[in-house]
């Protein structure tokens, strides 16, 4: 296996469990006893996977669990 195939099967395996373990968080929000649940997506995250994460917390929201979601981007001035 050649280094970009290798690349991208490890890209794919890491998006695939991102996608699992986020589904779960969320899902599992309305069995926990605290009021509010913070979950945050890192820095690394990129600004093209922001729709298809948010389907994927569309999908799992479960009934009575209020959610608020705030972006924050950084606007860079002075790229390399």
């Amino acid at each position: 296996m050649n280094r970009d195939k290798a690349f991208q099967k490890t890209k794919d395996s890491a998006k695939s469990e991102f996608d699992r373990q986020l589904s779960r968080l969320i899902s599992e929000s309305k069995d926990s006893e605290e009021s509010v649940q913070i979950i945050y997506v890192d820095k690394n995250h990129p600004k093209s996977g922001i729709p298809i994460t948010n389907k994927i917390i569309n999908a799992a929201i479960p009934l009575g669990v209020e959610l608020r979601r705030y972006y924050v981007i950084p606007k860079i001035k002075n790229k390399l």
